[in-house]
């Protein structure tokens, strides 16, 4: 264990250690209750701790607690075996040709044409090896599994499903990470529990215990839908016919607690328009695209060179997916007109970029090829609008409500709002042409923001 002492105070940090020359890499490491150790097959636990993520005594305390979680599980279900073993087991079948349930098969006597009297030829070079070492002593734990198996497959565990459910899905390393931890999380809560162990029990005490935090209702909703999916996936893949735990639970305070969304009035948008021209740089850019086009933080930063028309009498931007990069929905495709606000200031970065050899519009935020960076953009974005709006519940998102709502009060018809905005599908062009139905939106634009505006 580590100590830290703290404003006085000693904390200790079970599990976390320093060990090398200099006793400065940080490693989780713990015993193996005494009962598990022959099915665990070791009897310390030792894995050093990611020095990038920072926070090693979150990192010892997490791991901490989902090793309790799964010792508790595997003492009070003998059936429970660790991914590892399992895989290890199943390798061992597979150099003698078999697999799981092979051990129920037998031959007819046509199909048997062995010189061995016996219904289950497949199986005598594995029982012989396995009598061999039962005679010697030298049987393992993985051998044991392995015979296991054989007469009757190994339950499936949680842990197995997030790699069948990753199976023909397009992600990028940083979607992933993500979502692993979701489903990581639910794990560490519930345990790695054999598939089929899984209720509906389950799937409530999961959603009681996010709740029991003051998760907003639609954020546990996000994690029971994203739960939800990899299980539905995980066991159609690995061939578990159980209805999926998750199915029917929902947040119990859903829609009840959301809070009203903010827009910016007036004065507000005025004071933040006025700012960002005075500013002039790529944030204060970031700001102006999303106020003047209403398009999502990370459709904007997502934005290359190739992506942006500033020529003829209708300059505009082409919001499109390349990639790793993906859109919301197939409607959040689309060519959005540009204000005159927006101009000058967006020329001044296409010419710095140019400049720069870069592709790309914000290159401290996107690259053209992978998912831009828009969690870190918000947050330096929603850092930077405190120091102009009084109001704490504007953020850079509430550009596309405010714009929504001008539009709104401006009688623009709602299919054309929601064209503009991406929630529905681009078909203007089917009826005006191309050229047309840009010319529309541009009409749409000034007349919900006013040149007067800035």
């Amino acid at each position: 264990m580590a100590k830290f002492l703290i404003y006085g105070q000693e904390i200790i940090v079970p599990y976390l250690v320093y060990k090398g020359v200099k006793k400065n890499t940080p490693y989780y490491q713990r015993r193996v209750p005494l009962s598990l150790v022959a099915r665990f097959g070791k009897k310390i636990i030792k894995q050093k701790l990611d020095k990038k993520d920072g926070v090693f005594a979150r990192q010892a305390t997490n791991l901490a607690a989902w090793h309790d979680q799964l010792f508790a599980s595997m003492i009070a279900d003998p059936n429970i075996v660790l991914p590892v073993n399992k895989q290890a087991a199943e390798g061992l079948l597979f150099t003698y040709g078999l697999k799981p349930g092979d051990g129920q098969v037998k031959l007819t006597a046509l199909q048997n044409a062995g010189s061995e009297f016996t219904d289950q030829p497949h199986l005598i070079d594995f029982d012989a090896d396995y009598m061999e070492k039962a005679e010697r002593g030298t049987l393992t734990d993985i051998d044991r599994l392995a015979m296991q198996a054989l007469h009757k497959p190994l339950p499936v565990m949680c842990s197995e499903l997030w790699d069948a459910y990753l199976k023909d899905e397009q992600r990028t390393d940083k979607w992933i990470k993500k979502h692993k931890m979701y489903f990581d999380r639910f794990i560490k809560m519930v345990g790695d529990l054999p598939v089929e162990a899984l209720s509906i029990k389950t799937a409530r005490a999961y959603r009681d215990e996010r709740e029991r935090l003051k998760l907003k209702s639609e954020t546990v909703q996000k994690e029971i839908k994203f739960i939800k999916a990899v299980l539905n996936k995980g066991m159609r893949e690995l061939d578990i016919n159980i209805r999926n735990p998750f199915d029917g639970v929902r947040a119990n305070k859903l829609g009840k607690d959301s809070v009203k969304r903010e827009t910016l009035n007036i004065a507000g948008l005025k004071k933040v328009i006025a700012v960002c021209k005075k500013k002039g740089d790529d944030l204060a850019l970031i700001l102006l695209l999303i106020a003047f086009t209403g398009a999502r933080l990370g459709e904007i930063i997502g934005l290359r060179l190739q992506d942006i028309r500033l020529t003829g009498k209708l300059p505009s931007i082409r919001i499109t997916e390349y990639g790793q990069r993906t859109l919301k929905t197939s409607n959040s495709a689309r060519e959005l007109p540009l204000h005159p606000t927006v101009l000058p200031l967006l020329k001044l970065q296409c010419k710095t970029v140019t400049k720069e050899k870069k592709k790309v519009l914000f290159p401290r935020y996107a690259d053209g090829i992978s998912m831009p960076s828009s969690d870190t953009a918000s947050a330096t974005l929603n850092k930077r609008l405190k120091g102009m709006i009084t109001d704490k519940h504007i953020t850079n998102h509430c550009f596309r409500h405010t714009l929504e709502d001008r539009m709104r009060n401006a009688d623009i018809p709602k299919d054309r709002r929601d064209e503009f905005l991406g929630h529905a599908r681009q078909d203007s062009g089917d009826h005006y042409g191309e050229g047309r139905a840009l010319e529309f939106k541009r009409r749409d634009l000034l007349k919900a923001m006013p040149l007067s505006l800035g």
